[in-house]
Formats: structure tokens, C-alpha cells, sequence
């Protein structure tokens, strides 16, 4: 499965083979980033990952609200579920709501405690948390979301899968 979380400049990346992390990426978008270079880029990258890894699944990160007022965000998403389609790749989109509220049972549904269940079951990705600047938070946010609602689909499926055992 590949996990990706969109955002104006960048691209949060995350394949998953089972459960196992077997690569993590932030692709960063190049200026100029007009609709026909969004969907360039955007469409190259996920040819490469489809190429690479042959997923069965794209999840994507549903777009918050203000991001859903973002035309290159909303182009970029398409584009991915465009390449999903041609690749026929089943592809679906999570609110990272849905994902805080699943993590953060016992404490404040935000990012920052998602991203601790994240680093607990992934600890090589432990250092993309905590960053002293701003812009390496947001530049690593959209990876770590990524991994966070690829392993929320991941929990989901092997929830279902031991309760069809049972």
C-alpha cells in the first residue's frame, strides 16, 4: 500500500508491505507550481512508485478544509487518483480526523499524539518528529501523516481480518 499525504508544495510518501515501512519520502514540488506542472510532477512521482513497488492501494489524506480551498492541492489529489486508476489501483481517501480520533483514545486527539502512536510502531521515523524550526515541522508533517493514514488503513484491515477469522 502506498500512503500519501498532499500539500501545496510537497508530497508525504509511505509504502507499506504488510505492515512493514519499507520506504518513506517527502517530494517537494518545483516552482513554478502552475495546474500543468502540478500535474507533471505529481503524475511522475506516483508513476515511480507504482513502478517500483506495484501497490494493491493509494490512500490518500482527505484534505482539510482549507486545504480543500487550494486549486494545485485539489489538482495534485486528483492527479494521484487519476495515475491510481490508469495503474488500476484501487485508491481511497481518510480524514485525519478519523486517524486522531482512532490514536488518541487516552489523551487530546491532535497531531502531535498521532505522530507519538506513529514513532512507537515506527521508531525510524522518530527522527522526523520534535524539529526546532517551523518549516521542517510542516516539511516533515506531510510524511508523517502519510504514515499515519496508511497505518491507520493498516489497523483497520487486520481488525477486519481477525474478526472474519473468529
Amino acid at each position: 500500500m502506498v500512503a500519501v499525504a498532499v500539500c501545496t508544495k510537497r508530497l508525504g510518501l509511505v509504502v507499506f508491505c504488510q505492515a512493514e515501512l519499507i520506504y518513506f519520502a517527502v517530494k517537494t514540488l518545483k516552482p513554478p507550481r502552475t495546474i500543468p506542472q502540478i500535474q507533471h510532477q505529481v503524475s511522475e512521482i506516483i508513476q515511480e512508485i507504482i513502478a517500483e513497488f506495484t501497490p494493491e492501494e493509494v490512500v490518500l489524506k482527505l484534505p482539510g478544509k482549507q486545504q480543500a480551498k487550494s486549486k494545485n492541492l485539489l489538482t495534485a489529489v486528483n492527479q494521484i487518483k487519476q495515475e491510481a486508476q490508469a495503474a488500476g489501483i484501487l485508491w481511497q481517501e481518510i480524514s485525519f480526523e478519523q486517524v486522531k480520533r482512532e490514536f488518541c483514545l487516552d489523551g487530546k486527539p491532535n497531531k502531535t499524539n498521532v505522530f507519538k502512536t506513529i514513532v512507537r510502531n515506527y521508531p525510524e521515523l522518530k527522527q522526523f518528529v520534535n524539529h526546532p524550526s517551523r518549516w521542517q515541522t510542516e516539511y516533515y508533517n506531510s510524511l508523517l501523516s502519510a504514515a499515519a493514514v496508511g497505518f491507520y488503513i493498516l489497523n483497520k484491515s487486520s481488525n477486519k481480518n481477525s474478526s472474519k477469522q473468529n
